[in-house]
This record gives structure tokens, sequence and C-alpha cells, in this order.
């Protein structure tokens, strides 16, 4: 580990095992003074050094000044032979001088020497004219003025002083300083916080925070931001809530269920279902003789009881088709099933409370048909109303199924044949995995996979999930087949290794509030490296996420905290408030295929999916199209920003072998 310092246009910068980081603002400053104070200690040092050595020497220059002004003046008052050598000696040794030569152009006149040639480069030489004798010179070799200095400790004494006083100086005033600027480093961490998105946690102030001003705003924006995007989500939910749902009952609007229905029929993991309308015959009756606000309240509580009862079906959907008609939708449903259904749907029909003469004999008829895979959404709904006229003629409230050329597949094994089915896949870990591709709409380029999970039956039969899953749930074996489908996913990320592209796993929410299935997926992924875990995504579906929230953050935290992605699978089948996306910090949001289904020329569909991604609280948020089928509908999710597609349009699933 290794730092080093550089500096930039804007800002110093430390390096720290060749990775630059931004030194902090109070770091910056403090380096700048301590900077400073370093420039100005030194200056004043080698200041201080060349100013006393000049001065040394000009007092030497002024004591040897002397001594030629004394020989000057003897030249003067001695003619001829000048008698120097009985007194002059005492005088050079006295100033320390080591050698003198006195002369002019002809000769030397006086020649004093008590230096070594050898000691000679330690000595200083001057040479001066005599102003009395013009043409007189005194040459002088003097020892250097530090040659005698004492170098030892108190001679660096004041010196040492000097810089220990500057030196505790310095680091009581940066300690005084970074206690001034801590609150300045804490406004810049949250800030900095902030910036990376963890807004959440670092919406309320320190209260030594400083600028107070600065951190006021902050605080103040931040609630203004959390507002806004609380009711921006408020406003998204709205707009798609009136486009989906139905006013006066709350439930889904025709157009929702008929987006639905076209779904289930082009699903081709759902082999067959049942659809049921409901027409409401007697609420005429109630309207006119009574009052449209008591047919209202009978109105509003069958659409209470028909919520009721399609909650307790697995994938049901229902809604108020039109007036007084309600439509439900049962995917994969046998037959008998189906017939199940209509009798405990008339059942719970004949409890809602009428007001006195009015009668449920001649109330309420429900027609039934079933439909398969790859029937027309409009044929079904003929099919439905056809049965509904059927019952009317029969004159009695009750149903009626219509009888189609083609009977749907006999799906209901019993719960022990489909317990047995399922043991003996998990025993066998003969689970099938089958991957479908999802390509980028930027460049088309392969950026995932989703795994999709089949099984084989006791007749060889490929089952998929769409049919098993609800059964296993019926059966209690949702959670087995989550832990076989995960282990499963894991052992397939492992072998495609860190540069394959991500594998997206779907897992129930109950599964995942499971303790002990979460302690398990957390020691399986513990053991795997952050590049493998960063290549899976865990799909949950959007409804569950949003009913499920509190008990699922923790889980889906420590998902987070490991690495993997999280995606929100059926994003836009159910109206539900977008606030989610922040609070669970969720990567992905994949549409479901009826809110993708020709969007191309669905305006109410483009009003729907505009409003969701106008929802996204985080413009890191991916978005991807689930069931795309054609090339106009792939073209107009590219157009309004959607981020990849997966559906048959660019591949079916393929089994992994």
């Amino acid at each position: 580990m290794f730092y080093f310092f550089t500096v930039t246009n804007h800002a110093y910068v430390v390096v720290k095992d060749g990775y630059p980081t931004r030194m902090k603002f109070t770091n910056r400053y403090i380096f700048f003074i301590c900077l400073c104070i370093s420039a100005s200690a030194l200056c004043v040092v080698i200041g201080g050094a060349v100013s006393f050595r000049e001065i040394v020497y000009k007092h030497q220059q002024i004591q040897i000044g002397a001594v030629v002004e004394v020989i000057d003046k003897q030249l003067g008052s001695r003619q001829g032979s000048p008698e120097f050598a009985a007194w002059l000696p005492n005088l050079l040794r006295a100033h320390g001088i080591a050698k003198v030569e006195v002369g002019n152009d002809q000769g030397v006149v006086y020649r004093f020497n008590s230096v070594n040639e050898t000691d000679a480069v330690r000595h200083v030489y001057y040479k001066y004219y005599l102003q009395a004798h013009p043409g007189f010179y005194v040459a002088i070799s003097v020892l250097q003025p530090f040659h005698f200095m004492d170098y030892g400790f108190k001679s660096y004494l004041g010196l040492f002083l000097a810089l220990l006083t500057v030196l505790v100086g310095s680091v009581i005033s940066i300690r005084w300083l970074k206690r001034q600027f801590a609150g300045a480093e804490k406004l810049e961490r949250r800030a900095k916080l902030i910036e990376l998105g963890e807004i959440k946690n670092n919406a309320h102030r320190d209260l030594d925070e400083w600028p107070s001003a600065a951190a006021k705003v902050i605080d103040s924006l931040l609630v203004q931001l959390n507002d806004a995007q609380q009711e921006r989500s408020r406003f998204d939910t709205y707009i798609r809530a009136n486009a989906f749902v139905d006013d006066k009952t709350g439930l889904s609007n025709r157009l929702a269920f008929d987006n639905r229905l076209q779904s289930a029929v082009r699903d081709d993991s759902i082999s067959s279902g049942a659809v049921m309308l409901v027409e409401l015959a007697g609420l005429s009756e109630i309207n006119h003789t009574i009052g449209t606000n008591q047919g209202d309240d009978v109105l509003i509580e069958v659409a209470n009881v028909i919520k009721n009862f399609g909650q307790k079906y697995t994938g049901a959907f229902y809604s108020r088709y039109a007036g007084a008609h309600f439509a439900l939708l049962f995917p994969q449903v046998s037959l008998k099933e189906t017939q199940d259904i209509a009798n405990q749907l008339c059942k719970v029909l004949n409890k809602v409370p009428l007001p006195e003469d009015i009668e449920h004999d001649d109330f309420y008829y429900v027609g039934v048909t079933s439909y398969l895979v790859g029937n027309k959404s409009s044929a079904v709904m003929d099919e439905v109303d056809k049965a509904v006229r059927a019952a009317r003629l029969e004159g009695a409230s009750g149903w009626y199924m219509f009888e189609s050329s083609q009977p749907p597949p006999e799906l209901a094994k019993g719960s022990i044949r489909w317990r047995a089915i399922l043991e003996k896949t998990i025993q066998n870990k003969s689970l099938l995995l089958f991957l479908q591709p999802i390509y980028s709409a930027v460049d088309g380029r392969e950026v995932g996979h989703e795994v999709m999970a089949r099984l084989r039956d006791e007749k060889g039969r490929v089952v998929n999930a769409g049919e098993f899953l609800p059964m296993a749930e019926k059966v209690g074996m949702t959670l087995e087949i989550d832990r076989a489908m995960t282990a499963k996913t894991l052992g397939l990320l492992r072998q495609r290794g860190e540069l394959s592209s991500p594998l997206s796993l779907n897992i129930c929410a109950n599964t995942i509030l499971d303790e002990d299935f979460r302690k398990w997926l957390n020691f399986e992924l513990i053991q795997l490296p952050k590049p493998l875990l960063q290549k899976l995504i865990v799909e949950l579906p959007e409804e569950d996420i949003a009913k499920h929230q509190e008990q699922l953050l923790p889980a889906l935290r420590a998902l987070k905290g490991m690495g993997c992605k999280l995606a929100a699978d059926h994003a836009g089948q159910n109206v539900v408030s977008t606030q989610y996306i922040k609070d669970c910090e969720i990567d992905i949001l994949k549409l479901h295929p009826s809110l993708v289904r020709e969007i191309n020329s669905e305006k109410v569909n483009q009003m729907a999916l505009r409003s969701l991604m106008g929802g996204c609280p985080d413009s890191e948020v991916e978005l991807i199209a689930v069931g795309v089928e054609n090339a106009a509908e792939w073209d107009y999710l590219k157009r309004i920003g959607v981020n990849a597609g997966q559906g048959y349009y660019f591949a079916p699933p393929k089994q992994v072998i």
C-alpha cells in the first residue's frame, strides 16, 4: 500500500494503491496551510543564514580595513624603509591575519606569512590599494570567519527552539482548524452519501454540521424532494388507476380485463383456463323501483364479494366489465375445477343482501366458458356472452357453461398425484432449466437470461411452470420447488463463469420470508465470489413486493449487500404505488406482457407505461419489456426509452443441457 500526492487543475489528489481519490476539503486546506508555513519557515532560515554570513564577513572586512589604515599611516610617518617587523606581526596576529604583503610596482616592501600552503584553502584573500600612497597595495590572507565557530548543540539551540516553536504552533493550529472544520467535513460527507443515492439514511443533519445555513438548506431540499417523489408516485398511480380501474367499484375495468385475457390466451406456459361473466339482471329493477343510490350500494356489495372470492384463487383476475356485468378469469384450471368454481361463485352471490321485494331467484346469471392457449380473446368473450344468454333463458339465477368444440385438456391430477410428481422431481433433481435471452434496446446485444423451470410428469410430458407452480402451492411444496430451482441456478451460474451474461431467478415472496430458506440462501451465496454474485438477479412479483414490503426489506437488503440485483416482475399488472422501487432499491422493472401487448396501437397502454416510467424515482432503474412478439411493439418500446426486451420476437426459451 502506498500514497503520494499530486496536483490537478482543480484540487489535490491522493493516489492510494494506484487509484486516485480526491482529498477532503479540510485536508486540502490544512495541507495548503502546512505548505505555506513550511515554506515561510524555510525562507526565514535561509534568509537568516545568508544575512548572518554577510554580516560576519562585513565585520571581518571592517577589522582588516582598520589594519590597512594603520599600515597606510605608518608608511607616511616613516620615510625610507618602514620598520614593520617590530610591531606589525603582533597587530596582525591579534586580528587573526595569517599573511600580509605590502608592495608596489617596483617590488614587495614587507611580507608576513604564518600559514602553511596546505591550509591556504581555508583562507579568504583581500587586496587593498592605499589612499595616502598611490601605487602601493596591501594583500591580506585571513582565516574564514566561521573557522573558529563551535558547532555543538548550544550553537544550534536557538535554531532548534525556533523550529520547535513553529512545529508546536503548527500542530496546535492544525488541531484547532480540524475542530473548526469538523462540521464542514460532516456536511461534505453527508453530501457525498446523498450524491451516491443514500438519501433515506442521510435525510436529517447532524447539529454540528457547518455552515449551518447550508445544512438547513440541504434538509429542506431533501424534504421537498421526498414530498415531490411521493406526490409523483401518487399522481402516476392515479393515472394508471384511472386507465385500468373502475372508479365506482375499485375493481379493474374492461380494458384491463381485455388486456389480461389477451395476454393469457397467448401465454404458452398456461395451456388453458376459464372465463366467467356475471350479469346482475335484477340491478335495473332496483334502480327503477327503489333508486340508484340503493342500486349502487348493491353493485358495490357484489363487487366486494367478487373481489374476496377471486383472491382465493392463484392468478385469478376480476373486473367490472360493463355496467352490471363482472368478468372473472381463472388461468390453469381443469373442467371439473371450473364447474366447482362456478358453483362456489353462485353460493357467495346468493348471500348478497338485497332490498325487500327483490328475489335472488332471478337476480343474477353466470356464463362460463373455457379457453385454450392460442384462442382469440374476442372469440372467448363471444362464447361467455352466449353462455350468459343461455343462463338467462333458463329463467333462474345460476350458471351455464358454453360447450366448446375444443374441450380443455384434463389437468386435474389430484393433490396426491401432483405431490408424487413434485416429490419425485425434487428427489431425483430432475427439474429442467430453460433460458430465455434478454436483448439490449441500445445495441441489440444479449444482456442476460431469465431462468425458467420445467418438469416432466409421469407420462414424460414437459410441464410449464404456469401449470405446476399453482399445484405446488396447493400441496404446500412451493418452498421445495424454489429451493431446488435456486440450487440449480447457482450451479449454472458457477458453470457459466464471471464473463457470462447475468441470470435472472424467480423466487416466491413467501419463500424469501421463510427464515430457514434465507439462512440456506445466504450460506450458498457467501461461497460465491463477488463477480459471480453481481451476475445474479433475484426476481419477485411486483404485487408481492408492494404487499409485503416491510417484511421483505431486511432480506432484500441482505441480497443487495452481497452484490445481487433485485428485479420486480409483472410490473404494471396491478395498480400499486411505485414508492417500493425507492424503498427496496429495485434495480430492474420487468413489464407485464399485458402492458406490452400491441402497445404501438393501444393508447391507454402507452399512457400507463409512460406513467410507470415517470414514476421510477431513480433514473438508473432499468425497464425490461417481457412478451415482445413483433417488430412494431419493439420499435415503439425502444422509442420511449425501454432498456431491454424479452420475448418470442427475439428467441424462445431453450433448455439447458
